[in-house]
Parts: C-alpha cells; structure tokens; sequence
C-alpha cells in the first residue's frame, strides 16, 4: 500500500525532471538516476517486455462478444459497479473508474466524456490490454505485476503517449483465496492527479471489498445450511463441508480429527479440495472423488456441490471410511463388498462386516452395479 504520496510526482517541476530521466532511459543510458524505485523497476520490466516507448495505443483483444462473456463470468463486477454508482459526483470532472480482470484486460469505463475521448486515442477503453508487458508502466497494468495499489502519474508511464495521463489502480482480491480478481482503477488529465484521487480509488476499492466480504459469508451459511440438511439425512456417516478455498466449515462428530474446523489439514489435500471445489461448474450436483494425502494414499468421498448462481461456493463431502491406498483402491473396496456379501445373511451384517452404515453400503452398491440375489434378507 502506498502511503508517502510526497513522493509522487505531481508538480510540474517534478515532472519535467522525471521527463529527462525518462528519456535517458528510453535511449538505454543505464544507470540513469532520478523518479521512484516502484516506477524505475517497472520500467526495466516494460523495456525487458520488448514494449516501444513510442507506443501509439494499447493492443485491443477483447470483441464486442468476447468482452460481453468475460463481463458475464465477473462475478465481482456487480459490485464494483455498485460502487461505481454510489461515488456520485467525484469522477465527473476531468476522470473515468475503468475495471480490468485479472488479466489486464479492461472490462468497462465511465465517467468524463472529454476524458473518455482523450483516453481512446491511446486505446484506454474497454477490451483493450493494459498489462505491463503490453502498455509499458501504467497504474491497471503496474497493480497487477505488484499487487499493490499505485498511482502512475505523466511521466512515470514508460509510453510517451500516455505522459498526458495519470491513474491510481487498486487491485481487488478474493476474500478466500487472496488472488487478484480484477484492478480498480481511476485515470485522468495529468493536471487533475491529486493525492485525493489515490485515496478515493482506496476508498472505492476498500467499498467493493467489503461486500465482497459479506458475499462470502453468505456462501459459507449456504454450505453450513447444506451441510445441516445432510448431516440429518446421513447421520451416521462422516461428513464435512468445505469453502471453496478447501478450508473446514464443519465436522461431523464421527469425522477424521484431522478434519475438523480450526485444524491445520495438509496443503496437499486442501490444495485439492480446493482445485475439486473450483471445478465444480463442469461437474455434476454429487460425484465420486479422491483427495491425495500422500504419493499413494487419499481420502474417498461423495461429493455434494454447494451452487451460488455459476459459481461453486464449497462442497459437502461424504466420506468413505479413513485413509486408503491409491492403487486399484475401487476394484479392492468393491471385492470386499462382494465378499461381505457373500457371507452375510442379511444387509445390515454385510455393513456391519464392512464396518460402514447400511445406507452407505446401499450407495456402494449403487456406484459399483451391484444387486445382491433377492433371497438376502434386507432386515
């Protein structure tokens, strides 16, 4: 986070001098001194990228369509629009708040028409990339490779065409996850940019944190609600429901220790539970699953998703007795179905064989076609 604005160039006399840094380093006179170090790196990032310092616009990659869909799947855009509209008047003189995905790509923009005309001669507008390595330093694009909040003013852009300008950018983060979701970022005439706008774009972005924020407790009630809706519908099963970032919400009492909200579980398998949870979109609403512990040991479950709109929020998972090998785990675990099967007068000692409950005997059953000969009794 920034926090000695001093330092930034706002004044005109800083201004002209970080211009004539600027241009001994464009002309490749290394050790050219003078500006931030924030900026100076960035710009041996832009230069190490191949970007020409006399860059006309950035490259546009988004169509129409293509940016309507990336829109669509942003689930966060609502609500940095949200603050968007609650800003008021701030941004009507002289600013547009544009937002960029995690990609660098920008996804809309608003505010000042006159500012909306200059910036799209260099290409400042919606589907245009503005990451470093496509537009040099620039506020959107110098958030993403630091993942800090920057104000970029006139000069400091490595882009001669884009000196006229300066933006403050703030990436926005998944409150799970920590990775950045997309850039907030405000951008204007240079003779506007003023330690004001910095703390606005901190304060807007701070805005869409926080709901966010409360979107995300909302999810994790929706997985404990399911989860309480399946621990009285399989209570004598182990059960644990998980957020989408593989953490522990709940336990069932007869659940692994290892597993229990509050506990430190492996990297590994939260890793997985996690990239399972995240895949959830082109899986169906339960599947069978395996989560590695070791090179060759992982947990089984019965994986229920928990659904947000398009997104999966978390799951609840039945688990399938404790740790167990890997290797041809289903074919050993379906042959001792069968042999506790085939000794068993009845289902209830089949499962008591098995040392499982009967109504996760029955699901075996079910996952492997099994039908045992009618004459067993299923008392």
């Amino acid at each position: 986070m920034l926090t000695v604005t001093e330092q930034i160039p706002y004044e005109p006399s800083a201004q002209r001098s970080l211009s004539r840094t600027w241009a001994r380093v464009v002309e490749g006179h290394r050790g050219a001194s003078g500006g931030r170090a924030l900026v100076r790196e960035s710009w041996t990032r832009s230069a190490s990228a191949d970007v020409r310092a006399d860059l006309p616009g950035a490259p546009l990659v988004l169509a129409e369509d293509a940016l309507a869909t990336e829109c669509e799947h942003a689930d966060w855009l609502p609500f940095a629009f949200r603050a968007v509209d609650w800003q008021g008047d701030a941004l009507r003189t002289g600013h547009l708040l544009s937002l960029f995905d995690a990609h660098g790509r920008m996804l809309s923009c608003r505010g000042d028409p006159h500012a909306r005309e200059g910036l799209a001669r260099i290409n400042f507008r919606a589907g245009a990339l503005w990451t470093e390595s496509a537009a040099g330093t620039n506020g959107p694009g110098t958030a993403l490779a630091t993942g800090k909040a920057v104000h970029i003013v006139g000069a400091e852009h490595y882009c001669e065409a884009w000196h006229e300008w300066h933006c403050a950018a703030v990436p926005l983060r998944d409150e799970i996850t920590g990775e950045i979701l997309g850039i907030l970022d405000i951008s204007g005439f240079r003779h506007h940019a003023h330690p004001h706008t910095f703390e606005l774009a901190l304060a807007l972005a701070t805005l869409v944190q926080q709901m966010l924020a409360l979107r995300e407790s909302e999810r994790r009630f929706a997985v404990m609600q399911r989860a309480a809706e399946m621990s009285a519908r399989y209570a004598n099963d182990a059960l644990v429901a998980v957020d989408r970032g593989g953490r522990v919400l709940f336990a069932s009492s007869n659940a692994p220790d290892g597993l229990r909200p509050g506990t430190a579980i492996p990297e590994r398998l939260r890793a997985a539970i996690a990239n399972h949870v995240r895949a959830g979109s082109q899986l169906t609403d339960s599947s069978d699953v395996r989560f590695p512990l070791a090179d060759d040991v992982g947990i089984s479950a019965l994986s229920h998703l928990v659904i947000d709109g398009r997104t999966p929020v978390g799951a609840c998972l039945l688990l399938r007795g404790g740790a167990t090998p890997c290797e041809s785990d289903a074919d050993e675990e379906r042959a001792a179905t069968i042999a506790a099967l085939s000794r068993a007068p009845t289902m209830a000692a089949a499962a008591e064989r098995l040392k499982i409950h009967r109504s996760t005997l029955y699901r075996r059953l079910e996952r492997y076609g099994l039908h045992p000969e009618r004459s067993l009794d299923t008392h």
